[in-house]
Parts: structure tokens; C-alpha cells; sequence
């Protein structure tokens, strides 16, 4: 998968690109049921897993022998501490250099992992994650920290003669203004 990249002209030119495919793609996650299936479609597709669904009868699934791991909190740990397992890194270099690797759910410290480990993280980068209050602690909140959300910028108590003016944007800024359905809004 180096060079310029490839102009496909239909399902059939996708199709043999993957078949065809030398570079390593790794699925890192807990389990390989979100993808499960892929690698009957891409050449050199793998699982890199914690829990072994399939009791070691999948060919294509790799889960590490030894598994003494601490109480991972999020997909993100599972997948942080695969790519730093050393079955996992034996596994990845013994498939070649330079492979690809895919994720359900993963932060910076992963795409570090993984850039550690020779793989090349085939997303978007991660974005940092903000974790906001239980929505218990939005009242806390005043006005202008909250998210511009309609729970948010509604008025408190909404009847029909209430909403009107709000909804049309004479109580409020342009930002939160309602539209009326059309064909093509896809409401």
C-alpha cells in the first residue's frame, strides 16, 4: 500500500485491491466480533484480541497466552495494552513491517502504541476526549459553558404560545434558529 494511491472504478477494482493486499492489517480490540468477517475480504486481515471468542478455532484471531492484565477501564485500555504486550509485538513483527492497524475505539497514547510497534494507524487522529459532568451537574453550569444543545438553550417550560417566539429566533440568537421540513432536509 505504498506509492500513489490507487483509482478504483467499482466494487470489483475494491474488491481485488483487498484480495490482493500484501500490507498487514491488524483489528486491535477486545473481541473481533465489530469487523468479524472482514477477513474473508481482506488479504492479511488479523485479530489482535483480550478475550478469545472462538477458543483458539479462528484462524485469523491472535489473543496473547498470557493475559494477566490489570482492571481495564475502556475499550482504549484493552486496545493500549495489547500493543504493548510482548506476544502481540512477536506477533506483528513475524507478519512483516509496515502494517496497518484498526481500532473500534482509541486515543493519542494508542496511536503512540502503535507507532512504537511499526504500525500505522489507518483513522483520522484521535481527538482528545472531554468528559462532560453527569447530567445531573448541567443545571450547575451557567448558561455560556453549557453546549449549545436544545435541552441547553430551551426555555424551561414549553407550550405552543411559548415556543413560538423562541423557536423563530425572537427571544434568542440566530444560532439556535428551527427550520421548517423540506424535501430535502432529510427531516
Amino acid at each position: 500500500m505504498s506509492g500513489p494511491p490507487p483509482k478504483f472504478h467499482g466494487v470489483s477494482d475494491l474488491r481485488e485491491f483487498f484480495r490482493t493486499n500484501q500490507t498487514p492489517i491488524y483489528f486491535v480490540s477486545p473481541t473481533a466480533f465489530n469487523l468479524l468477517g472482514m477477513d474473508r475480504w481482506v488479504r492479511n486481515f488479523h485479530y489482535v484480541t483480550y478475550f478469545d471468542s472462538f477458543e483458539g478455532s479462528h484462524p485469523n484471531v491472535f489473543v496473547p497466552e498470557d493475559r494477566r492484565a490489570p482492571e481495564f477501564e475502556s475499550i482504549e485500555d484493552i486496545c493500549n495494552y495489547l500493543l504493548r504486550h510482548p506476544e502481540v509485538l512477536s506477533f506483528t513483527a513475524a507478519n512483516g513491517a509496515g502494517g496497518r492497524v484498526v481500532f473500534v475505539m482509541f486515543d493519542e497514547e494508542t496511536e503512540e502504541l502503535a507507532a512504537r510497534a511499526g504500525l500505522q494507524v489507518a483513522h483520522p487522529p484521535a481527538v482528545p476526549s472531554v468528559t462532560p459532568p453527569s447530567s445531573a451537574g448541567w443545571p450547575l453550569l451557567p448558561n455560556s459553558a453549557r453546549p449549545a444543545t436544545m435541552p441547553a438553550a430551551a426555555p424551561a417550560a414549553v407550550t405552543a404560545r411559548s415556543f413560538k417566539p423562541w423557536a423563530t429566533g425572537e427571544s434568542r440568537s440566530r444560532r439556535f434558529r428551527s427550520r421548517r421540513p423540506t424535501a430535502t432536509s432529510g427531516i
